[in-house]
C-alpha cells in the first residue's frame, strides 16, 4: 500500500469515517446511517433500532459492517440503550470486552474488537468433520472461539495448534484458551504467538488487535502498531511439535495464502490435510485462482463456496485419496 493512500485513510478515519459509507453498496446502506462520536463510530440501522459500535481505530471496516449488518450485530447478544428517544439494541466492538456469542453458549469469549461470529466457525467444523484424535492447524486464530471449536471436536487425544501473531488478539486467546481448560476440561491447545509464512525468520506485522492483522507488506502500516513476528513454516510445525500427522487446516491470513500455499507442496505431499483458506484481494485480484491451481497440481479437489453472511468465498479442498 502506497504512503499516501495510508495518509489518506488515516486522515478519513481521524476526521471523516463516515466518507467510508459512500464506498458501501448502495442496496445494502438502505436505513443505515454512520455517527462519529469522539473515539467512537456508530453505524446504525434505524429501520430495525440496532446498532454496530466501532473504534476509530477500526474504521476500515466500515464497510464490512455495512455491507454484512446482520452477519455483525447478530454475532453477540446486543445491550440496550437509548437513542433520540427511542430503545435500540447495540453490540460494542469499540474496545475490548467480554461477549456472548451467538451459537456458542459454553461461557462468554474476551474479544478485541470484533466478535468472531461462530456461524462461520460451523461452516469450518462441517467440512472438516472431525474426529476424536485429529491434529488441526487454525492458522488466524484471532480470539481462538474457532480454535476452541476443533478442541471439542478433537478432544484430549487429539491436537490444535493455535497461531496468533497480533499481541492483544494473543491476550485474549490465552483467556479464552484457559476457559475451555477450566470450563470444558480441555487441555488441548497450543497457542504460538508466530505467523505462519513462506519460510522461517522475523517480519514486520501491523498489528492492529482486530481480525484483519496482517503483514505490512500486504496492508501497510495503517492499520496499527508495525511490531517484528516470528514467521514459521508448516513443515517447521511438524517438525517443533513433533507431529506424526495433520488432518486439517484452517487458514485465515489476510493474504499471506498466496505465498504460504505454494511454498508447502512437500508438506502438502506428504501430509495430506483437508484445507479450508479464506481467500483475499491482493492489489484489486483474488488469491483465490492461482491458490485452487496450485493445489490442484498436488491432486487436491477444490471448490469455492460462499461464507455464511459474507461475501468473501471460502476454498475448500480435498487431498488425493490413496
Amino acid at each position: 500500500m502506497s504512503a499516501f493512500r495510508e495518509t489518506v485513510i488515516k486522515l478519513i478515519g481521524k476526521y471523516r469515517p463516515g466518507l467510508f459509507y459512500y464506498k458501501s453498496d448502495p442496496a445494502a446502506r438502505r436505513g443505515i446511517s454512520v455517527s462519529s462520536i469522539g473515539d467512537f463510530v456508530d453505524i446504525i440501522h434505524d429501520n430495525d433500532k440496532s446498532i454496530i459500535r466501532i473504534h476509530k481505530n477500526n474504521v476500515v471496516y466500515i464497510l464490512d459492517m455495512i455491507n454484512s449488518f446482520p452477519y455483525f450485530f447478530g454475532s453477540a447478544q446486543p445491550v440496550a440503550v437509548r437513542r433520540n428517544g427511542h430503545i435500540f439494541h447495540m453490540v460494542d466492538f469499540s474496545t475490548p470486552r467480554l461477549h456472548d456469542v451467538s451459537g456458542f453458549s459454553d461461557f462468554s469469549i474476551l474479544c478485541p474488537s470484533l466478535t468472531e461470529p461462530y456461524v462461520t466457525t460451523e461452516q469450518y467444523l462441517e467440512f472438516a468433520d472431525l474426529t476424536e484424535g485429529d491434529v488441526v492447524f487454525d492458522l488466524g486464530s484471532y480470539s481462538a472461539l474457532t480454535s476452541i471449536g476443533f478442541s471439542k471436536a478433537v478432544g484430549n487425544s487429539g491436537k490444535v495448534l493455535a497461531l496468533e501473531p497480533d499481541q492483544m488478539n494473543f491476550g485474549a486467546a490465552e483467556r479464552n484458551i484457559e476457559a475451555n481448560r477450566r470450563i470444558n476440561n480441555l487441555n488441548n491447545i497450543e497457542l504460538i504467538p508466530a505467523a505462519v509464512s513462506s519460510e522461517p525468520g522475523f517480519l514486520q506485522f501491523s498489528s492492529e488487535g482486530a481480525m484483519g492483522s496482517a503483514l505490512t507488506s500486504i496492508v501497510g502500516k495503517h492499520r496499527g502498531a508495525s511490531v517484528q513476528v516470528e514467521c514459521v513454516t508448516l513443515q517447521g510445525l511438524v517438525d517443533r511439535y513433533a507431529l506424526p500427522k495433520v488432518d486439517f487446516i484452517k487458514m485465515d491470513i489476510e493474504g499471506s495464502e498466496l505465498s504460504v500455499i505454494p511454498a508447502s507442496g512437500d508438506f502438502l505431499r506428504k501430509y495430506r490435510p483437508k484445507l479450508i483458506i479464506e481467500p483475499h484481494p491482493i492489489r484489486g485480484e483474488m488469491t483465490s485462482v492461482p491458490i485452487v491451481k496450485f493445489l490442484k497440481t498436488l491432486g487436491y479437489t477444490c471448490s469455492e463456496i460462499g461464507q455464511t453472511g459474507l461475501s468473501l468465498p471460502l476454498i475448500t479442498a480435498y487431498p488425493p485419496t490413496g
